[in-house]
């Protein structure tokens, strides 16, 4: 989905109304960041575990430079809606993950 297709989806919902996601173990959550992340399409073999996609993070310690170039010309751009993280320092709140 696009951000223009999501948008045009929430135009049809009362303004005023919350927007959640999935939280922990069947659970809702509020949205508490909303990020810029680049994403490898259909880097998981097992979607039903770890979902359909893998977010993309370069990591220079474990990583040569050409090989994160590589990786970060194939990823795509993306936005990811996060909710309260179940794990605590998952992540801070405007961190691109």
């Amino acid at each position: 989905m696009t951000v223009e297709e999501l948008i045009a989806e929430l135009c049809e919902f009362q303004p005023e109304l919350e927007v959640y996601v999935r939280g922990y173990e069947g659970g809702i959550d509020d949205i508490v960041q909303v990020s810029h992340v680049l994403v490898h399409r259909g880097k998981h073999v097992d979607e039903d575990m770890y979902g359909d996609h893998a977010v993309y993070e370069p990591e220079p310690q474990f990583e040569e430079p050409w090989e994160i170039e590589a990786d970060t010309r194939r990823a795509v751009h993306g936005v990811q809606l996060f909710g309260k993280c179940p794990w605590p320092g998952e992540f801070r709140l405007g961190e691109a993950r």
